[in-house]
């Protein structure tokens, strides 16, 4: 079998039709991919960027530092409590309820300082 397969004669470069196929299917491939790549760079990296950085641009970060910093206490006591006894107490700034007898609070570093 194999003395049959190395009679034949095989071409070393690819001419005619297979040639012009071949640059065909590669040039489509490069289009098409070029194509993908651009859009992809258009709208996952400049356009998003783009609103990303006029977001933060346009946020107020004082008015959050001083959000953060008159719920701070309400926010640790929340978490305190949940730590203590398990239990979650709703969404939102609500203050839980006094932890039960024979359980403190941590002292815990707070994200704002008392000056």
């Amino acid at each position: 079998m194999s003395e049959v397969a190395n009679r034949i004669p095989r071409p070393a470069t690819i001419k005619g039709q297979h040639q012009r196929a071949l640059i065909k299917a590669l040039s489509l491939a490069g289009v098409v991919s070029t194509t993908a790549a651009g859009i992809f760079t258009y709208f996952y990296v400049y356009k998003l960027h783009y609103q990303h950085r006029t977001w933060w641009a346009n946020f107020d970060h004082q008015a959050r530092i001083e959000r953060i910093k008159e719920n701070e206490k309400v926010f640790f006591d929340k978490w305190e409590y949940f730590w203590r006894t398990g239990t979650w107490v709703g969404a939102g700034n609500i203050q839980p309820p006094a932890l039960p007898e024979g359980t403190h609070y941590g002292d815990n570093p707070r994200l704002f300082r008392d000056q």
